[in-house]
Parts: C-alpha cells; structure tokens; sequence
C-alpha cells in the first residue's frame, strides 16, 4: 500500500451532480437502490463490520482450514444460513467473501430448498453487483467523496479504511453512478487505473470508451 498523505477529515460538505450527469438512469437508479438498502442496514445495526452486519441478520459466520480452491462456502437448510470462510485467505478477502454470502441471502431469502451450499470462489467476489452492496455497507459515502477531495488515491484510502481496494474501486464508480461531482478526480483517478493496468470499467468514462 501507498503512505498516506494526510490524515482523513469527517466529511463536512458534499457536491453531488444533476441527475443528468448519471452515464445512464437505469444503472443510476439501481446504484441508488442498493446504496439506500445498504444504509437501511447500517442505520438498523448501528455498524459498518460486514461480520457484525451478517450476524445480526440472522446467518452464522466462521472460519475453517478445510478449503484449498474454495474462498468460502455458503451453505443454508430450513432456518439455517451458515457462511464458511477459508481461514488462510487475507482479511480483506474475507469481508468479500462474506459481502457475497450477505449479499446473496438478502436477494434471495427464499432461494431454492434443494440447493443446500453455494461454492464462493475468486469470480464470485469480482461481481460488480455483490461488491457494490459490500462497499456500501462497510464505506460512508460522504466520507469517500471528501477523501478524493483531499488528494488521496485508491490505494490510500484503502489503507486508510483497511479494506480491499477493490471495494474501493467499486465504491467510487457507484459514487460517479449516483452523481457524485468527480470532475477533480477524473485525471488522479484514470491515471491509477492506467498505471496499475486495472480493469477498464473501473473507469468513470467507462460507458462512454465502450
């Protein structure tokens, strides 16, 4: 990770842009859902810990040494929803994985009696959908916006809120989604990305390069 340059600021004031900024409204829309239902959450628990988060909803969490390719597992019959974690992974890696499972059984409550574990691998953890819920549970919006505002990069920030960077990442693109003023961050921003050789729809423009 990157020193940190400064030290973070609770956020103090917020830019956020005209609906019409948002690349398109459906994504717009569907960004501001999952960012509302994920603050729902965080106001009910009072906690951003992913863990605390997916125990309060019900599901029990733990870790093991039994998997060698598996990140975690899920596994649920009748009442019971359970989220099996690879003990070696690192622990950023784990609030993913447990992002995943929290993400998985709030959308499907009533998911199908006859399958009793959902395997949770690398590709599980890279979905945009499931990351987007995760980084909003565990990351303040307001906050995030103010720390681009101070200078900081991805890689900072991560650091600085001890988190994966890839939740980072996901959590400035749903910022840009929900029409969050980024214009100062555009050049710092896209210049990571390229530096880093990072997926390009990470990119604010990334709709538009497609």
């Amino acid at each position: 990770m990157f020193a940190l340059k400064n030290q973070a600021a609770r956020p103090n004031d917020l830019s956020v842009a005209p609906s019409s900024r948002c690349p398109e409204r459906s994504i717009c829309m569907d960004s501001l859902l999952i960012h509302q239902q994920a603050n729902d959450l965080v106001q009910n628990f009072g906690t951003r810990n992913i863990k605390k988060i997916a125990l309060n909803v019900g599901m029990e969490v733990s870790e093991t040494d039994c998997f060698h390719d598996l990140l975690g597992l899920f596994a649920f019959q009748w009442h019971d929803h359970m989220i099996f974690i690879n003990q070696h992974i690192d622990k950023y890696t784990k609030q993913m994985v447990c992002g995943y499972a929290l993400g998985h059984y709030l959308k499907h409550p009533d998911v199908n009696s006859m399958k009793k574990f959902i395997a949770i691998k690398d590709k599980h953890i890279i979905l945009h959908e499931q990351n987007a819920f995760t980084s909003h549970l565990m990351l303040d919006s307001n906050e995030i916006y103010n720390l681009t505002k101070q200078g900081l990069d991805t890689a900072q920030i991560a650091a600085l809120k001890r988190i994966h960077p890839n939740l980072v990442l996901v959590k400035l693109l749903e910022l840009y989604r929900m029409g969050y003023d980024l214009r100062h961050y555009y050049a710092q921003h896209h210049a990571f990305i390229e530096c880093f050789k990072l997926p390009v729809h990470f990119r604010f423009d990334a709709t538009a390069l497609g």
